[in-house]
């Protein structure tokens, strides 16, 4: 499920962050508390030449998850994406987006970018469940009348849609 409707696009924007030279990781955050930031591209490069194993992470409450498997790269500078396929990371409220290092060449920087749309985070979800059910059954009807009865040999006693009927068992519950 999307965080984002897609009117929201509209709203697409990019940030980046450099890192103070001989840092081993660079990070863009946090999220704005009530946000989601749904980030659908990024970027990472060093200054110089290396080859270095290089994870995009999300940091969350002191914790650090990856969210691409460590690989090593020789970037020169190349681009290290955090995100392939087209799929997309999602941060919350006080979450950090961000790439490490596992060591870096003398005087080397770290440069990251992200390409992402903010949204409001719903206060709730919340969907009538009779509303569920009376949806359902007129879905049910409109398509039994739109074959003619054709299912059941015509129409039924009892209105023309298909109902328990007399002593007939099973089927959908009748209209009131």
């Amino acid at each position: 499920m999307d965080a984002y409707g897609l009117h929201e696009t509209r709203f697409i924007q990019t940030t980046v962050a450099t890192s103070a030279a001989n840092a081993d990781e660079v990070w863009i955050g946090p999220c704005p508390v009530g946000k989601i930031r749904t980030i659908l591209s990024g970027l990472y490069y060093p200054s110089v030449n290396e080859t270095q194993v290089c994870t995009w992470m999300v940091l969350s409450h002191g914790q650090y998850f990856p969210i691409t498997v460590p690989v090593s790269v020789s970037l020169n500078p190349t681009l290290l994406p955090p995100i392939t396929e087209g799929l997309e990371v999602k941060i919350y409220g006080g979450e950090y987006i961000g790439c490490r290092r596992s060591s870096h060449t003398a005087a080397s920087t770290m440069f990251i970018a992200i390409r992402f749309i903010e949204t409001d985070m719903p206060y709730y979800s919340y969907e009538e469940p009779q509303r569920k059910v009376v949806k359902q059954y007129l879905r049910h009807v409109s398509s039994f009348r739109s074959v003619g009865g054709v299912a059941g040999g015509g129409p039924l006693p009892g209105g023309g849609h298909s109902g328990g009927g007399e002593g007939g068992g099973g089927g959908e519950p009748q209209p009131y």
